[in-house]
């Protein structure tokens, strides 16, 4: 296992840009992070363009910061802008992980000071132009290609929705971006907040056994209107 202070690569909130992440090989190692449940940070979308499309390098903290709320607030995105030669910079988070446990594809790089804080790239991400451009919407699935292991604990609250056909989908995250003041201990009674469409249902329950939600190179993603972030489970 590894300490939390040592080097994971992920990228858990691809989603904000719906756009596709580079797939890592589902045989690529894993490596394990515990105690995750709660645990702060945040990404930086790093917007390119090429030719007539873009790409969006991702920066996150995890693994060397809780992203810090005043190293947050001040950072500039203009001015990381023009630090990367980039056509656009979007923020993501500050969010909090829902699972106990995560195991991700490794990877080798280096952290970069973008303005005092310590992020690593953790993922380059091609855009289509309407996806860029495009408002985000919520309640809508969108595939991200990682290859993950999330793992919810017995005997721990996960927080679900499901769509009429029944399907599941586990919150990953929980985001401060539109509601600053979300907490962990809000999320069993945030079904009384959410207004989903017709047809699904938001659910807090306890765990009798452990739940393991896994992406072997592609996972299936939506966003409630807070941007909290859910996974589609598997068979669901």
């Amino acid at each position: 296992m590894l300490n939390i202070r040592s080097p994971i690569f992920l990228a858990a909130g691809l989603v904000i840009v719906a756009a596709v992440a580079a797939a890592q090989s589902p045989t690529a190692p894993m490596k394990m992070l515990d105690d995750v449940r709660d645990r702060r940070y945040c990404e930086l979308i790093v917007i390119k363009r090429h030719g007539v499309g873009f790409s969006a390098d991702v920066y996150n903290t995890l693994g060397l910061n809780d992203c810090p709320q005043a190293a947050w607030d001040a950072i500039d995105t203009a001015k990381v802008a023009s630090q990367f030669d980039a056509f656009r910079v979007i923020r993501n988070g500050p969010r909090h992980f829902i699972m106990d446990r995560l195991a991700s594809g490794d990877a080798d790089t280096s952290a970069a000071d973008i303005q005092g804080l310590a992020m690593r790239p953790v993922a380059t991400m091609s855009l289509r132009l309407f996806e860029f451009i495009g408002k985000r919407a919520s309640y809508v699935e969108r595939t991200v290609r990682r290859t993950t292991d999330w793992t919810f604990l017995a005997g721990r609250p996960v927080y679900e929705l499901v769509n009429p056909k029944g399907e599941t989908y586990v919150m990953q995250s929980y985001a401060q971006i539109v509601d600053p003041n979300l907490r962990y201990d809000d999320l069993a009674g945030l079904g009384s907040r959410l207004k989903p469409p017709t047809g699904w249902q938001y659910r807090s329950r306890i765990l009798t056994a452990d739940l393991v939600a896994p992406s072997k190179g592609e996972a299936h993603v939506i966003q409630d209107e807070l941007q909290n972030t859910y996974q589609r489970l598997p068979g669901a």
